[in-house]
């Protein structure tokens, strides 16, 4: 047999198996008749949990019962939600203004992009009658509720439009690192709209998980079809006296 269609064979058999897996974690939680965010955790595994409390950065929690894990994540994600609410871009917001007002939606399984909401906790989702739906938590739809404005919609909007020029000028030089990246794009916002540093950064990591078109570095982020990303991050970062080109 030839050696690249065995290994396309071995991949397709392990995609199917993670699939498959994937579908197994996400119908064992029951849709809970209460969408508070103590059911919503206590639906969830403890390595669920666990997983939410890695993303959030929580410390010190691995000896923790999955009780206590919940009662935890109770007071962090929505202090959590508080930074991350701001960050969204234009798609994220439209499918949380959905479940904010219509309290359920059957997303379709294959939308993987509903893994990263549901790794930091402002989305959930239950099976009931073979379907699995998602939702937002009461205690989440309150601090988006407080959030949205005519005020928060237009910070949405220049989130999009941040992120779009960013993708353009990584799509351009293939990496950068964050502070020529943040000084090229807010080049091109009004002086008003120009957000401060470290907001344009949550931004972009925001939507670096949720649109996979680049990928964060510890100093900045690559165009997803970049190859040895880290080698050349190295060279620019040993020859800071070179300009990007024009």
């Amino acid at each position: 047999m030839d050696v690249n269609k065995e290994q396309d064979m071995d991949w397709q058999a392990l995609a199917r198996e993670e699939q498959q897996e994937r579908h197994k974690r996400l119908f064992r939680c029951r849709l809970p008749e209460q969408r508070t965010l103590e059911q919503a955790l206590l639906a969830m595994t403890r390595d669920d949990l666990q997983n939410i409390c890695y993303n959030l950065c929580i410390k010190g929690v691995s000896s923790l019962k999955k009780a206590d894990l919940a009662g935890r994540l109770q007071q962090a994600i929505p202090e959590f939600s508080h930074r991350w609410l701001p960050t969204i871009v234009e798609d994220q917001y439209k499918s949380l203004k959905k479940l904010s007002e219509g309290g359920l939606e059957a997303i379709p399984e294959e939308d993987r992009r509903t893994d990263y909401l549901r790794g930091l906790g402002m989305l959930f989702c239950g099976a009931q009658d073979g379907r699995l739906f998602w939702y937002m938590p009461e205690e989440i739809c309150a601090e988006f509720k407080k959030l949205d404005s005519a005020g928060y919609g237009h910070l949405v909007t220049v989130n999009a439009e941040s992120v779009r020029l960013a993708t353009g000028l990584l799509f351009y030089y293939g990496v950068m690192d964050y502070d020529p990246l943040y000084e090229k794009v807010t080049a091109f916002l009004a002086k008003a709209e120009r957000p401060a540093f470290f907001d344009f950064v949550g931004v972009l990591i925001n939507a670096s998980y949720w649109q996979h078109n680049s990928v964060t570095t510890d100093h900045g982020m690559h165009y997803y079809t970049v190859i040895h990303p880290e080698q050349i991050e190295q060279e620019q970062q040993a020859r800071t006296d070179l300009e990007y080109a024009a």
